[in-house]
């Protein structure tokens, strides 16, 4: 079986649930108004099976409401990852509003901690 691909998965699972709001690895050249990166920036594999990545999300909108509301769209996604798919839990470490002063723009910043599983070759 092919190793899980936890961040791609995520922001597969992400795009999804926020009804077709670019999901990113990184920034593109030309940032669209709404747009959600996501990115591993912690964590270790606990053995062949168990991976505890740490995980930021950085959500941007024209508005700060706007940038909320993605922000806890973003949040209810992540509390419902699916099991099926490789995740076993999703613990939310911080979310709050990050003014991106270089673009001038609406931001909010979110962190969590997840546990996933690979599936048992065999």
């Amino acid at each position: 079986m092919p190793r899980l691909n936890v961040m791609g998965e995520l922001r597969e699972i992400l795009e999804s649930a926020l009804g077709g709001v670019p999901v990113r690895v990184d920034l593109p050249g030309e940032r669209p108004g709404t747009v959600v990166v996501v990115r591993r920036c912690g964590g270790a594999r606990q053995d062949a099976l168990v991976d505890s990545p740490q995980v930021e999300v950085l959500m941007w909108a024209p508005t700060e409401a706007e940038a909320e509301g993605l922000a806890e769209r973003v949040g209810d996604a992540m509390s419902r990852l699916p099991f099926t798919r490789g995740f076993c839990a999703c613990e939310e470490l911080e979310m709050r509003t990050d003014y991106d002063y270089v673009a001038r723009s609406p931001r909010w910043y979110a962190l969590y901690r997840l546990k996933t599983f690979q599936p048992k070759e065999g």
